[in-house]
C-alpha cells in the first residue's frame, strides 16, 4: 500500500537527491531485477536499491539520485500524487485552524539534528512555510511540525525524513549479522597460521596486532545501525522470524549443515597494500541449489526488507576476517590515546608474500549452528562478541 511518494531536491549537506516514499512494513521493494539482453547480453541499468530505515514503527525507503543544485530550494519538495496514508502521516486539527504532526524520534537524532543541521532545518521551515520544533536534550517528547495545511506538513515531514537517512548513513556501525566460527580446530588452525606469517622476514607493515581475536572469528554477513529500543526489538524480531521461516525448513531439508574455510584473499586487487585480509568459506558438499553464497545474501535480504540494514549489499563477500588495519595498535601508546589513533590514516601492509605461501591455507571446518546479531563494540564472557540476540541454526 503505497502511501507517499516525494521527490526531494538535496539537502545542504547530503550531496544527492532523495526519492523517497513511505511504505508500510509489509510492502516490497518496488526496485526492478536486472535483466540481459538476450541477443547481446549486456546488463540493463537498474536504480539502486534504496536506503531502508524505520522510524517510529514506519518503514521508509529513500533513493539516492544524482545531485544536480546545491542547498535547499522550494522546487525540491513536491508529492507526486496528492494522497497520504493517515498511517504514515498522522494530522492533528488545532483550535486555531493550524495543523500539526509529530515524529517519535531517538534523542541521538534529535542531537545531530539540533547541533548539526539547523541550518537545513530552518530553510526547510522557510520553504515549506512550516514551524519545526526538536525536542531538548534529554527530553521525552516528538519532534513536531506545524503549518498552514496538510502538504505543508507533509513535505517538512518527507525533508526531516531525509536528513535522518544521511545521519544513519553516516554513522559508524554498531551491531553486525555474524555466523561465529570459534570451535577449536578454527581456533587452533588460526594461530598456527599467524605465527607462521609472522615468522616471515620480508613483510612490511605487519605486526601482532592487526590479527583478530581468536576467540572472534566469525563469518560477517552484514551490518546495522541500531539506535534505540524499538529498532532492536525489531532486529531480534526479525532474527527470531527468521529462523522460524527460513532456517528451520532449510535445515529439516538438509539435515545439519557444516562450514569449510580454505584459502585467503584480500578486500582489495593490490597485495602490496591491504587493509583486510580474510579467510574463505564454503559449505561442504555445497550444490548450486544450497550454498553458502545464497544463504547469507537471503539473510542480509531478510533484514534489509525489514529496514534494519545501514546499506544494501546485492552480493555479500563471505569472509572470515584474519588480519585488519583498523587493529593496529602502537604498543608504546598511552591507552588514553588510543581512541584518537582509532581515526588516524590507516596503514596498509604488504600481502604479496602470505598471499604466494598461504594462499590455500586450511583452516578446517566447524557447525553450521548459530547466528547472531553482534554487538561491536562489547564482548562476553567468553571473548567473542556480545549478541543482541542468537539464534540456533
Amino acid at each position: 500500500m503505497l502511501s507517499v511518494m516525494v521527490l526531494f531536491n538535496s539537502l545542504k549537506n547530503s550531496g544527492y537527491r532523495l526519492l523517497l516514499y513511505a511504505m508500510t512494513k509489509q510492502e516490497s521493494s518496488l526496485i526492478g531485477k536486472k535483466s540481459i539482453h538476450n541477443a547481446s547480453f549486456e546488463k540493463t541499468k537498474v536504480a539502486p536499491k534504496p536506503i531502508r530505515f524505520w522510524i517510529d514503527g514506519k518503514c521508509f525507503n529513500i533513493y539516492p539520485m544524482k545531485k544536480r543544485t546545491k542547498g535547499y530550494d522550494k522546487t525540491g519538495v513536491h508529492f507526486l500524487n496528492d494522497t497520504c496514508n493517515q498511517n504514515d502521516v498522522v494530522f492533528i486539527t488545532k483550535d486555531n485552524g493550524m495543523i500539526t504532526s509529530s515524529l517519535r524520534l531517538p534523542s541521538f537524532y534529535c542531537k545531530k539534528l539540533k547541533f548539526q543541521m539547523m541550518n537545513d532545518i530552518e530553510n526547510m521551515m522557510e520553504e515549506t512555510n512550516t514551524h519545526i520544533s526538536i525536542p531538548k536534550i534529554g527530553e521525552i517528547d516528538k519532534l513536531k511540525i506545524l503549518g498552514d495545511n496538510k502538504q505543508q506538513i507533509k513535505n517538512a515531514f518527507q525533508g526531516i525524513l531525509s536528513l535522518i537517512s544521511d545521519i544513519r548513513n553516516e554513522t559508524r556501525p554498531l551491531q553486525f549479522l555474524s555466523i561465529p566460527l570459534c570451535n577449536e580446530e578454527i581456533k587452533s588452525n588460526f594461530m598456527e597460521f599467524k605465527k607462521k606469517v609472522l615468522q616471515e622476514k620480508d613483510i612490511k607493515g605487519i605486526d601482532e596486532t592487526l590479527f583478530i581475536s581468536p576467540l572472534k572469528l566469525h563469518l560477517t554477513v552484514t551490518v546495522m545501525v541500531l539506535i534505540d529500543h524499538g529498532e532492536k526489538q525489531e532486529a531480534i524480531k526479525t532474527l527470531q522470524d527468521y529462523q522460524k521461516n527460513v532456517l528451520k525448513p532449510l535445515m529439516e531439508k538438509n539435515g545439519p549443515l557444516k562450514i569449510q574455510v580454505t584459502g585467503i584473499e584480500c578486500m582489495n586487487n593490490k597485495y602490496e597494500k591491504v587493509h583486510v585480509l580474510y579467510a574463505k568459506a564454503k559449505i561442504i558438499n555445497e550444490t548450486v541449489a544450497l550454498n553458502l553464497q545464497n544463504v547469507v545474501n537471503g539473510l542480509s535480504d531478510y533484514f534489509y526488507e525489514r529496514g534494519l540494514l545501514k546499506q544494501y549489499q546485492e552480493n555479500i563477500t563471505v569472509h572470515m576476517t584474519l588480519m585488519n588495519t583498523k587493529y593496529r595498535e602502537d604498543s608504546k601508546m598511552h591507552p588514553n590515546s588510543r581512541r584518537k589513533h582509532r581515526f588516524a590514516k590507516r596503514i596498509p601492509f604488504d600481502a604479496r608474500t602470505i598471499m604466494k605461501k598461504y594462499k590455500d591455507f586450511d583452516f578446517g571446518t566447524c557447525d553450521f549452528n548459530r547466528i547472531h546479531i553482534s554487538i561491536m563494540s562489547s564482548v562476553d564472557k567468553t571473548g567473542f562478541y556480545e549478541p543482541l540476540a542468537t539464534i540456533e541454526a
